[in-house]
């Protein structure tokens, strides 16, 4: 018998952690997940697997059981992925993993319709077929067809208007692990400043056009493979809104400066991460534009999320760089030096 806990993973994870221990031989697996929408699909690989198949509800939690004698290539004939709530390119990153399992028919429910193009152009760059309809807010793409899926997403859009630095750079690099040609929209003249110093870092062409105070940039070519390994070996704790004393502009100043100071010297921390008042960095303009510069050198911002909204302030801040207790734990663990602030 295997346990797979899946719970905190978003559809297709649970389903292919699935068909990787059907594949292997198993007979009986259990599966924790955290959500509906996974035990339909988990119910469907198991009707498609020749499996039985039970589901209990624990707490918020559910408990699926899958037994029986599976077909090893079990193909996914249809899958369900809530990307409600989720910002591109998330919802698109997860529609491709989906495809590259074999999934024959995918339906994708999404909120915006910059996704609901997004995903329209995914299927079109695939030989595949896309249709959409749109009930009480929510928007349902089926995404249908033989196309053959690639690994790199060939483009998307992402709509970064209404945002501060160094939300678009964050947004664009996170995109850019996953994507050929990136079209970002922006409203500020900074973000196109430093959206263009992030595609001459990366070796991506850069273009921009203007129409009604939306700025188009668009980030092509093959470019730089972007690394995830740290740029330093050491990290930054930021706990206090100010260096010292924090209850007079002093404090305030000095936590801006050594920001500033630290994006002109080449012994950059391998991340910085933000805890209780120190995520109120992101009300300083100045130090926004310091944290820009700093996440196109490649350094790993990480802010506390619990404290972004105990604050009232995780619309200043990039989801990307949202974390919680266990991951900043696991963040500072990789580190020979972490200096706190």
């Amino acid at each position: 018998m295997t346990n797979i806990d899946a719970r905190g993973k978003n559809c297709p994870i649970p389903v292919i952690m699935t068909k990787k221990v059907i594949a292997e031989g198993e007979k009986e697996i259990t599966v924790l997940v955290d959500n509906k929408t996974a035990t339909l699909n988990l119910e469907k690989l198991a009707q498609n697997s020749g499996m039985a198949y039970s589901c209990k509800a624990i707490g918020s939690d559910f408990e699926v059981t899958l037994s029986g004698e599976g077909k090893a290539e079990a193909v996914i004939e249809a899958l369900t992925l809530d990307a409600v709530g989720k910002a591109c390119p998330t919802p698109v990153i997860m529609a491709k993993n989906a495809l590259l399992e074999g999934v024959k028919e995918l339906t994708v429910l999404v909120d915006n319709k910059i996704a609901v193009a997004n995903l329209t152009k995914l299927a079109e760059n695939n030989g595949k077929t896309a249709v959409s309809s749109e009930k009480d807010g929510v928007f349902t793409v089926v995404i249908t067809g033989e196309g053959k899926v690639s690994e790199m997403i060939p483009a998307i859009t992402l709509d970064a208007t209404k945002t501060n630095c160094p939300i678009p750079v964050v947004m664009a690099k996170n995109a850019l692990k996953e994507v050929k040609e990136l079209t970002m929209l922006v409203d500020m003249e900074i973000a196109v400043t430093n959206l263009k110093k992030l595609a001459n870092n990366l070796g991506k062409t850069f273009e921009v056009s203007e129409e009604n105070g939306i700025y188009s940039v668009v980030l092509g070519g093959e470019g730089k493979v972007i690394d995830e390994k740290p740029v330093g070996d050491w990290a930054v704790f930021v706990t206090e809104k100010g260096i010292g004393v924090t209850d007079n502009p002093l404090g305030g100043n000095l936590l801006k400066m050594y920001i500033y100071t630290l994006t002109q010297t080449e012994d950059l921390p391998g991340a910085m991460i933000f805890m209780n008042e120190g995520v109120k960095v992101l009300e300083n303009e100045e130090i926004q534009l310091s944290l820009a510069e700093l996440a196109i050198k490649g350094v790993k911002l990480v802010f506390c999320g619990t404290c972004l909204n105990f604050y009232g302030i995780s619309h200043l801040c990039a989801p990307q760089n949202v974390s919680n207790m266990y991951d900043i734990v696991e963040e500072m663990a990789k580190y020979n030096k972490v200096v706190k602030l």
